[in-house]
């Protein structure tokens, strides 16, 4: 950090999040030469953590093809394949016009230990705030939109990646396999949003706002993928939900 951010009397230290599996989420603070004090976000990435990845998109694979789906994540990756992508993706969705930390780069550490930069946001995820405005929620889809349209994909919505400051952010991204068409990578999107936000809002409510952005057809393929996101750890949803979803975005 002293070396290629200028910045000295640096201090790392980890941030806890529950909803991070795959990296060590850590907050960098230093001083730089106009005496101000600066903050950078990391996330540290190693070997465990590659095969954890590799592992958790596995059992994803499984999954869908156990429901005659095409399976839609990479398996394999390494630290440095995770955080490049991590980089360049959040980049794209940077260029896309979508509210984002900016990523500054990625650099080797030790062995296969390797760290992205990026920029410090103040705000707390949907997860903690567990309230979202009408608004908000107009963003929230209106950006993902954006970022389709652009050819980019998200592939890790879920509350925690949803963050809540002086804008609406959307943080991290999740990695999908190049055999993955954008129809298929739309979709899964799509189906991560809309279970995500019924957590905290009515599925009345999400899908109309869902529906102003995506088109009848997009939000019927998107409910192929609901019961994947019921399954992940980091969301929350009863059967209910899940089936009031479905009925409402097959209309």
């Amino acid at each position: 950090m002293t070396e290629t951010y200028g910045i000295h009397d640096v201090s790392v230290r980890p941030i806890v999040s529950g909803g991070a599996r795959l990296s060590i989420p850590v907050r960098i603070v230093g001083i730089d030469k106009e005496a101000n004090e600066v903050r950078f976000f990391g996330k540290i990435v190693g070997s465990a953590d590659s095969i954890s990845a590799s592992t958790i998109h596995l059992f994803k694979n499984l999954f869908l093809e156990s429901g005659g789906l095409e399976p839609l994540f990479r398996v394999g990756d390494s630290a440095e394949q995770m955080v490049r992508h991590q980089h360049e993706t959040v980049e794209a969705i940077r260029s896309a016009g979508v509210p984002t930390a900016r990523s500054y780069g990625y650099y080797h550490l030790d062995q296969d230990v390797w760290i992205v930069i990026s920029e410090y946001i103040v705000g707390l995820p949907l997860s903690i705030t567990r309230s979202i405005t009408d608004e908000q929620m107009d963003d929230v889809f209106g950006y993902v939109q954006r970022m389709h349209r652009a050819g980019v994909y998200h592939g890790d919505i879920k509350a925690e990646n949803i963050l809540i400051g002086d804008r609406i952010y959307f943080v991290d991204v999740g990695d999908f396999a190049d055999s993955s068409t954008k129809e298929q990578k739309e979709a899964y999107d799509l189906a991560s949003l809309t279970g995500s936000l019924s957590e905290f809002r009515s599925p009345e409510s999400v899908v109309a706002t869902a529906r102003r952005h995506f088109s009848p057809k997009a939000l019927a393929e998107a409910t192929q993928y609901l019961d994947l996101v019921q399954t992940r750890p980091d969301t929350s949803f009863a059967n209910e939900i899940k089936e009031k979803l479905i009925r409402l975005m097959r209309r």
